[in-house]
């Protein structure tokens, strides 16, 4: 049993540590031990494994990235997904037609991740970066999820204090929760600020055809960039993108992108 114990705590670690590097471009052995709190000989000896194994990469600054392994499983994933797989051309599309950035989120346990994104070709522009983690209680993309995901989902955010990232963020279950009724209702979520200060972001659901999940078709700009106004004609454009790529991935024919 002890044993067992210890072996669910060492794949805990590399699943941390994994996850904290693939939210950056790069990080150092101090930097890593500092993020998920463990001792530099244990942190190097996980990065030596996974390393080994090519999960992991060194830099030639003496950090540590993300290896090919991991992207070549990430690639066989995204191929065998039919939303991410034919959600490209149509994102793009999109993107160009709003000069935004432009993303399509997932859940994963009780937070979004960033599986596919476009960026704004603005020299100011607003990112999540593929792989990234965040929360589903702050943010277009996250409140998305959580009203049109299962019920178990908003149960399991609930039952933890909502974390207060800005002003904006909404901390209160009650208040969380007639926020998400009312993005129920209109079939789309916008967010000024609430998990990092001067950005919006405007989403909408797209659902997979196949296995009924959820995804956040989203688009995220700088607050000095948007116009209350521009609005409607955002969330117009998205669903007709969100609503291509559905008809793609559950048809052997391809949708032309919208223009």
């Amino acid at each position: 049993m002890l044993r067992q114990v210890k072996r669910l705590r060492s794949s805990d670690r590399l699943l941390e540590l994994l996850e904290e590097l693939a939210g950056t471009h790069g990080q150092t052995l101090t930097a890593l031990s500092q993020r998920l709190d463990l001792p530099k000989p244990t942190v190097l000896r996980l990065l030596r494994s996974l390393e080994e194994r090519g999960w992991v990469a060194r830099l030639p600054g003496g950090g540590y990235r993300l290896g090919q392994r991991f992207l070549a499983v990430a690639q066989q994933s995204i191929g065998r997904d039919s939303v991410l797989r034919c959600a490209s051309p149509h994102m793009v599309a999109l993107r160009d037609a709003l000069d935004e950035t432009v993303s399509l989120l997932s859940v994963t346990g009780t937070s979004r991740v960033c599986m596919l994104e476009f960026p704004s070709g603005q020299p100011l522009r607003y990112v999540h970066d593929v792989g990234s983690q965040g929360p589903l209680h702050a943010g277009a993309s996250g409140k998305i999820l959580l009203a049109f995901g299962p019920d178990e989902l908003r149960q399991a955010v609930f039952a933890r204090p909502l974390e207060r990232y800005t002003g904006q963020t909404f901390t209160d279950v009650a208040e969380m929760d007639a926020e998400l009724t009312r993005i129920r209702t209109a079939g789309w979520a916008m967010s000024q600020g609430e998990r990092s200060e001067g950005s919006v972001a405007v989403a909408v659901p797209l659902r997979d055809p196949q296995s009924g999940r959820v995804h956040s078709l989203t688009v995220f700009a700088p607050q000095v960039r948007f116009r209350d106004e521009s609005r409607p004609a955002w969330v117009e454009q998205m669903n007709e993108c969100a609503r291509a790529i559905e008809v793609a991935a559950g048809s052997s024919t391809e949708v032309e992108p919208h223009a």
